[in-house]
This record gives structure tokens, sequence and C-alpha cells, in this order.
């Protein structure tokens, strides 16, 4: 008989009901690693730990851009959600308690995605962005976002059924700022002169002087990765990206129910389970 002593496992500061999220990315690519960077960051810095820290528990299935965007021009939605729907069903097979996309744009897959996955939870990215609006009592609410995003409605109504009053910058402006997102923010380029125009031309002389906006929200994931909130002190900006991850870490460690962010529904906050 061996007469080695047997370790007991100290497992005091490992979270053991941590939930499974389920990220659909690639739309593009930069704005999911982001997610994944960012979501284990705060797990880390939220819980305690003993030896490397805890990490998010994460199951990632990424889509191609290209044959995304290919749908996209050719108005074929039919073709992107079944593309975004079928990512969503790896990720419910593989395991995941709740769905979050991460893209805007990407959203445009749920009426789809809530037929062939009826019971997979999800956390909407427009309604983490009302709340964040609805917490500064703002309702006069501008969006920019992809053309997609700002043309059609499956963002501007998820909005508007937190009670908020949404606007777009017109038209005329759609080219650049499709040409900017997915030309260089997409590609992982940054350029100054690009940023200044975003700011100057949109944000500041058509959203806040001409429309009176309150609040800004950046419904495109990679808008946030050009322009900070820092850049235009003036107005609120919700950046959706940001906004988005804090309350994916929230609801996955258990701090928040997916219920809590619902249009219409009023719930109060988890109570946490007393110390032992």
């Amino acid at each position: 008989m061996s007469n080695k002593l047997i370790k007991i496992v100290d497992m005091s500061t490992v979270k053991h009901d941590m939930k499974i999220i389920g990220i659909l990315g690639g739309i593009p690519h930069h704005s999911g690693l982001e997610y994944f960077r960012q979501i284990n960051d705060k797990v880390q810095k939220s819980l305690p730990w003993k030896y490397a820290g805890n990490t998010s528990k994460i199951l990632m299935c990424c889509v191609n851009f290209e044959e995304q965007l290919s749908y996209l021009v050719a108005n074929r939605m039919d073709m992107a959600c079944n593309l975004l729907c079928e990512a969503a069903c790896r990720l419910h097979r593989g395991g995941a308690d709740f769905l979050v996309i991460a893209s805007n744009t990407g959203h445009i897959a749920i009426p789809r995605i809530e037929q062939v996955l009826p019971h997979f939870p999800y956390l909407h990215i427009a309604d983490c962005c009302a709340v964040k609006c609805l917490e500064r009592n703002v309702k006069n609410v501008a969006l920019m976002g992809t053309r997609y995003t700002m043309q059609q409605n499956f963002i501007k109504d998820r909005l508007k059924l937190h009670g908020l009053n949404i606007f777009t910058p017109p038209e005329s402006f759609f080219d650049e700022m499709e040409r900017i997102i997915e030309r260089e923010v997409a590609s992982g380029k940054f350029i100054a002169s690009s940023k200044k125009w975003m700011i100057e031309e949109i944000i500041r002389k058509e959203l806040i002087k001409k429309q009176g906006a309150e609040a800004c929200i950046f419904g495109c994931t990679d808008i946030g990765l050009l322009v900070k909130a820092s850049d235009v002190p003036e107005v609120f900006i919700v950046d959706s990206l940001q906004v988005h991850i804090d309350a994916i870490v929230d609801v996955q460690l258990g701090k928040k129910s997916i219920l809590e962010f619902l249009p219409g529904i009023k719930v109060g906050p988890i109570k946490q389970k007393p110390k032992l």
C-alpha cells in the first residue's frame, strides 16, 4: 500500500455554476476577437482566484464574412439568415447555455433562429443598448451602423419596443459609412481621416446639431473600434460592443438574468446566495 499522501484539491475559487456562452462571430472576425478577449478579462477581474484566474466558458462558431456579405449585397436575406442560423444550431448542439451574436447586422437572423431554436435563450444587443439609454433617462437616440442596420428595422424596431425615439443619419451618408466599416475597419485599418469624418460630419453636425440626439448608439461593433466615447464627450455614446459584453458577463456569472433586458418586462436583480 502506498504511503503517498493524497492532496486535497482546493476548488474554493472555482466558479462552478458559470454558464457557457455561445458566441456567433466572424462578421467580421475583429469584433469576435474583442468579445473573446474582453469577456475573459472581465470574468477574471470579477472573480477571486488563487492560481491563474477564472476564464470564461465559451463556445464560438464563426461564419465566412465574405459569404455573409455576398448574400446581403444580393439582397438574399433568406440565405444570410440561414447561414447564421446554421451557426447558432452548432452552438446549441455544442452545449451553449445562451446565444450572443457578435455583430449588430447579424441580429437580422434572430427571427429565423427563434423559429428553429425556440428554446435557445439569446441576449439581444439592442436590448442591452436600450437598457443603457434608459438608465440615463434619454429617449431621443441616434443609431449608426451598417447600411442594413440603418435601412432595415430589425435593430430599430427592437429599440423602439423599449420606448426610445430612434433616428439615423440621412441616406446620403450611407455609402461612405459603409466604405469605412467594410473596407477599412473590418480589415483592421483605422484611418485618422475616416475617424474625423465620422465624428465631425455625422455625429456632431448631423446627429447632435441638426437632429438633437441625446445619445448615439454605435449600432455596428466596428464603429466602436474606430471612435471612442471620449472622442465625443458632449453626447452620451452607447458602444453596442461594450454594453453587450458587460451584459454577457453579468448573465454568465449569474449577476443578471436575460429577462432583465427584455422590453416591457420588469424583474428585480438576482439575489445572491448567502455565503455558508
